[in-house]
């Protein structure tokens, strides 16, 4: 009991003396201004892999409330039929969130129907079966 309210008391002390940190202000393209701490980077998918024809993919985090450092990860395919980053809009969009404790979306990206597969050495192949062929599609943690 007395480890108990140790660890209490511990985690009070903790949460009282915590200050969020100062996140940087962006404004983006589209003309939104995302919340405070949102990171939005552009990756290369030919430096991914050659095969993968789309060069619209972002990755980053979306910070949930600016009262908290919490943020929700994701990583975002542009339809492999978009050539621009306008025709993206011209595809449906799926966004997949896998269910249950400790199963992330990631497993979804990487395993199942992602455009790139990760094997069990950790090894990047190109998945001809990947749903973002047809639609973009967002991974969300």
């Amino acid at each position: 009991m007395k480890l108990y309210v140790i660890a209490l008391l511990a985690l009070v002390y903790a949460r009282l003396h915590y200050k969020e940190p100062d996140f940087e202000k962006k404004e983006y393209g589209f003309g939104a201004e995302l919340p405070k701490g949102t990171v939005c980077n552009k990756l290369d998918g030919k430096a991914i892999n050659e095969k993968l024809t789309s060069s619209i993919i972002y990755s980053g985090y979306l910070n949930i409330s600016p009262t908290s450092s919490s943020c929700l990860a994701f990583i975002f395919y542009g339809s492999q039929k978009a050539k621009t980053e306008d025709d993206v809009s011209k595809y449906p969009t799926i966004i997949w969130l896998n269910g249950g404790p400790g199963s992330s979306s990631q497993i979804g990206n990487f395993q199942e129907m992602g455009p790139i597969l990760i094997d069990k050495e950790g090894n990047p192949s190109y998945n001809n079966a990947s749903w973002n062929v047809e639609y973009n599609m967002m991974f969300v943690d």
